[in-house]
């Protein structure tokens, strides 16, 4: 599954947004990490645990729909206001592929 993750430009500030929409979790990231992925803001802001992370990713839960908090209709509004703080920071996006931990069977 693709998902993209969104990286700080090196010739900017860091910034300093906050809301209850998951910018000042996103902030936090950033400065944290150096760039801002879905998945580890879901897991920032309760909408996902890391054990629902790692079941996914060993292939335990189907998709990530299934297990965050609030419906998609919150996932969706989460997601576009993460766009919309990337681009007011002119954070460029980057493609990753999450991969299966584990063995196949």
């Amino acid at each position: 599954m693709g998902l993209n993750m969104l990286s700080k430009r090196e010739d900017s500030d860091e910034p300093s947004k906050n809301g209850e929409d998951g910018t000042p979790h996103a902030d936090g990231l950033l400065k944290e990490k150096g760039y801002i992925s879905p998945v580890d803001l879901l897991v920032g802001m309760d909408r996902l645990t890391p054990k629902q992370m790692a079941d996914w990713r060993r292939k335990k839960i189907p998709y990530l729909e299934r297990v965050t908090v609030d419906g998609l209709g919150k996932m969706n509004f989460i997601l576009k206001t993460l766009n919309k703080f990337a681009k007011a920071y002119e954070l460029k996006p980057l493609k990753t592929v999450y991969k299966s931990w584990g063995k196949e069977p």
